[in-house]
């Protein structure tokens, strides 16, 4: 998860976003929420690439090196906009627009 870290703090900032939760130190707990959420978008986007890719050697580390996962990640923003995620997300099932 090393190389990848950098795309799940993006995600939990596009995320944070969408819900309309200020990025600021007082909301941290609340947003800290939504790590593990962030991290399965994450997972499955590395999923998909992998599922995708022609070979067999495909690693985790290179792929989170490039700009790849982007395509992934608007995709998800413009059609899917998280929300399944958090639907799916015990105790932070919150609909876009609750946040604080």
């Amino acid at each position: 998860m090393l190389y990848s870290s950098y795309w799940i703090l993006y995600v939990l900032g596009e995320l944070t976003r969408q819900l309309n939760i200020e990025h600021s130190k007082i909301n941290f707990d609340t947003i800290w929420k939504y790590y593990s959420v962030s991290v399965k978008i994450i997972k499955d986007v590395w999923k998909k690439e992998k599922e995708e890719s022609k070979t067999s050697s495909f690693a985790f580390e290179s792929f989170f090196k490039k700009s790849k996962p982007m395509k992934y990640l608007n995709q998800l923003l413009e059609r899917e906009n998280f929300e399944h995620y958090l639907d799916n997300e015990n105790g932070t099932g919150t609909k876009k627009g609750q946040g604080n």
